[in-house]
């Protein structure tokens, strides 16, 4: 039976490490599908506030503002229900001694039924491999913390090697309840890459990231990719990818989607797989990310750099609340080099429509350090403080 296409379903996972047989294994725990209501903002304060840091000293590099999310992933993970593992599931093993793991889902406020290792069968070519799992963890030992309830783990002997094999369970399960299985390869060469400076997006905004999967550091060429996005709530959407060149893939995220709760993140989930059935590499990986709804935009950045007035912002605020810019301060050192002396935020709580406000900074801070103009307002950035929301960066104000 194939798989593969079983992460269309509704779904939120959560990753974390535990220590099996000394190996580091990922664990996958599904969220149910609660309707949440808009949550309120998180500030309500009005007053008008300003504060300056000193600076570290360090030269400025550009665009230092950036950040690079970047993840590795030696394992993949999928779901079924109870009837499927009854008759069997397909895993495909590119490693020897691979690490498997059961968890049982939540449905209709009830967990599924936990799964028995012992009462676990590996098939191959259909016939059933006796030696093929090598130790077991059950539900008991993996239950110390929440995160584990309901699952169990065993590993593949290193002996039964690669290939496609069969998993079923010999255990009266309910066809219609849900397990994830996570299938890890510690140790193999065949690694998936995926990475993303794109930490806050908007609906109907073009998702621009990198997902590779390399054997050492090849390119494996013939692998197919999906994408699908998990909201917060657990609702799914599959997702169309446009690769621009080799390792480089953009997606348009719907125009529907929205967050509710400020400070939830979406899901980016990438499925990659590569080779021939019989020796087939599977691999799965996620980005989490900020949706933000566009409340307000930057009109035009006025640089002043005087009188304790970094800049000018002229805004076109969509929704009321509370907004903070930040930025940083450079000045010129006896080189000629640019210089950091201040980190400033100012915050205001704004009415809907056309809003000019400045980013002040502290003019004794500026005359402490030494450093000589031209002074440079450096990676500005548009915050919606009551949805903790980054609206706007901009690296360069010159």
């Amino acid at each position: 039976m194939n798989t593969l296409a079983a992460h269309s379903q509704p779904l939120r996972w959560f990753l974390c490490a535990v220590s099996f047989t000394g190996v580091a294994f990922a664990t996958l725990v599904a969220a149910t599908d609660i309707p949440q209501p808009p949550a309120p903002a998180i500030t309500t304060e009005k007053q008008t506030i300003h504060m300056s840091f000193p600076g570290n000293g360090e030269l400025w590099k550009g665009n230092s503002h950036k950040q690079q999310v970047n993840l590795k992933s030696d394992e993949y993970w999928f779901r079924i229900s109870g009837e499927q593992l009854s008759k069997g599931v397909d895993l495909d093993i590119s490693h020897p001694g691979a690490l498997v793991r059961l968890t049982s889902l939540v449905k209709n406020s009830k967990r599924a039924i936990a799964i028995n290792p012992e009462e676990l069968e590996i098939y191959k070519d259909f016939e059933k491999q006796e030696k093929a799992i090598e130790s077991l963890v059950t539900e008991e030992q993996l239950s110390s913390t929440i995160i584990f309830q309901g699952s169990a783990a065993f590993r593949f002997n290193p002996k039964s090697g690669t290939g496609r094999f069969n998993l079923r369970s010999t255990q009266r399960l309910v066809g219609d309840d849900y397990y994830i299985i996570n299938v890890k390869e510690k140790g193999s060469d065949r690694i998936l890459h995926l990475s993303t400076s794109n930490l806050t997006l908007f609906a109907g905004e073009n998702f621009n990231f990198e997902a590779l999967i390399k054997k050492e550091k090849q390119a494996i060429t013939d692998a197919e990719y999906q994408a699908y996005l998990v909201s917060p709530s657990g609702q799914t959407y599959d997702l169309s990818l446009l690769e621009e060149k080799e390792g480089q893939w953009q997606t348009l995220l719907p125009s529907s989607i929205q967050t509710l709760t400020p400070g939830e993140l979406y899901e980016l989930f990438i499925n990659v797989t590569a080779g021939e059935e019989d020796q087939l590499v599977r691999r799965s990986a996620k980005l989490p990310f900020a949706l933000a709804s566009q409340t307000a935009k930057f009109q035009n950045i006025i640089p002043i750099m005087t009188a304790g007035i970094a800049a000018t912002i002229n805004l076109s605020v969509s929704k009321e609340g509370r907004y903070g810019l930040r930025g940083s301060i450079y000045g010129t050192n006896a080189e000629g080099k640019l210089v950091s002396i201040m980190r400033s935020h100012s915050a205001y709580w704004l009415e809907a429509g056309g809003q000019s406000i400045n980013l002040a900074y502290d003019e004794s801070i500026l005359e402490k350090s030494n450093m000589q103009p031209p002074y440079k307002l450096k990676d500005l950035v548009l915050i919606d403080q009551g949805k903790l929301a980054v609206l706007h960066k901009q690296a360069q104000v010159d």
